[in-house]
């Protein structure tokens, strides 16, 4: 296995790092120019923010390798009255032995965090306090990410503003991709979130590649 390959097959595991943009700013939807913008009217006002279970997960590349990795994960969505959404998921990657004593002593190797923003559009419908939401695929999305296996890694991507130095970084040993390509590899199918409005938290969900 490849390097690039591990640290694909981890991403997918799982795969926080901060100073991304505010969420409501990266959906390909609204990168049009300000004047546009204006005349569109687009209400950008927060109408929900929601909060997930926490999860961990775990992966080993044995026998192939000795690495193995937990992952400790948390996602929110954020919702906004012209109809779009931002599901944040934010992994932070540990190896090493794993183990957490009872005296409080434990034994770790930090690896590294990634945070991802999938902008796209939802609706909502309400009943004897539950709040469904359903989320359309993503059709942008943008990375944080400080996690690598091997020597680079993934930094800051973002479809909506394509570089072809991001590119470069995204595509690996394949050698340089698009931003529809990258968006497409990292993308899910449409999902449906049950929140409990009494806590504005709904179970974590894998999200699983188209």
């Amino acid at each position: 296995m490849e390097r690039r390959t591990v640290l694909k097959a981890l991403a997918a595991a799982g795969v926080a790092a901060v100073g991304l943009t505010a969420c409501g700013n990266s959906d390909n939807s609204q990168s049009v120019s300000s004047t546009a913008a204006a005349e569109e009217k687009v209400d950008k006002t927060l109408t929900g923010f929601y909060t997930s279970t926490q999860n961990v997960s775990f992966f080993s590349a044995y026998p192939q390798y000795t690495y193995k990795q937990a992952t400790f994960s948390l996602q929110t969505v954020e919702t906004y009255a012209d109809g779009s959404y931002c599901l944040t998921q934010m992994d932070s990657n540990f190896s090493g032995t794993l183990t957490f004593a009872d005296d409080g002593t434990h034994e770790e190797v930090p690896r590294g965090a990634n945070t991802t923003r999938y902008y796209g559009t939802f609706t909502a419908t309400e009943e004897s306090g539950l709040l469904t939401l359903v989320l359309s695929a993503p059709t942008a999305v943008a990375v944080a990410s400080s996690f690598s296996v091997g020597d680079v890694a993934l930094g800051y991507l973002d479809t909506a503003a394509w570089t072809e130095e991001m590119g470069t970084r995204a595509g690996g040993e394949n050698g340089t991709i698009s931003a529809e390509d990258y968006l497409a590899s990292v993308s899910y199918p449409e999902q449906t979130l049950i929140v409990d409005e009494a806590t504005g938290s709904f179970d974590f969900t894998p999200l699983s590649e188209s």
